[in-house]
């Protein structure tokens, strides 16, 4: 079974998990807002064939940068505070295409209860108040490029990116927190090294 034969044949029961989760989307593509953010979801075929990956992001809404993409265009692939459901020792968890429709079903019935265990009580913290950014940085996930922050192993992340949209984040908010968070990104990277934020930071430095 190849990946559009299975989203054929589970489409309609996937959305309909989703939904009862509160999420809108379909085929493998979901998200769920609230308040600041955005919680992207999507499953991804393997590239080699046979099963799928579950993929989630956040993202932020409301933030004024050129580089930072817009809400209605982006996807669980291009936001910076993503990972992969997990499964055994904390390795990212890959899932199987089976033959019958019942046992695919079984599947995604255990997709969803990865995302309702590792991901949904995460973002009902930031729901019911839960700044992301407030334990920042908290330590180390997997290796040094990866953050821990509210909870969210974030893949992909250097700690510079996360205090980049925390500068962001905070720039009306709280611009002394914003500061700090600019001061920390100094800290560890220069603009001239990364010139798709460059002139945010410039735009911060005069604001902040």
């Amino acid at each position: 079974m190849n990946t559009q034969d299975f989203k054929k044949q589970i489409g309609k029961y996937l959305g309909a998990e989703m939904r009862s989760l509160g999420f809108t989307g379909s085929g493998f593509d979901y998200r769920k807002e609230s308040g600041d953010y955005i919680l992207l979801v999507s499953l991804h075929g393997d590239r080699f064939g046979g099963g799928f990956w579950g993929e989630f992001g956040l993202h932020f809404k409301d933030l004024d940068s050129e580089f930072y993409k817009d809400p209605k265009k982006i996807n669980v692939f291009n936001v910076w505070i993503r990972d992969r459901l997990r499964g055994r020792k904390n390795s990212p968890k890959r899932w199987n295409y089976m033959q019958t429709e019942e046992e695919n079903k079984t599947q995604i019935d255990d997709f969803i209860q990865a995302l309702t265990t590792q991901v949904i009580p995460l973002f009902q913290k930031l729901e019911n108040g839960k700044e992301f950014f407030s334990d920042f940085p908290t330590g180390l996930f997997a290796s040094t490029k990866v953050k821990i922050v509210s909870g969210f192993s974030c893949a992909m992340a250097p700690s510079y990116r996360i205090a980049y949209l925390g500068a962001l984040f905070y720039e009306k908010r709280d611009p002394k927190k914003a500061k700090k968070f600019l001061k920390y990104v100094k800290s560890r990277i220069s603009p001239e090294e990364f010139p798709e934020i460059r002139n945010d930071i410039s735009r911060l430095e005069k604001v902040l």
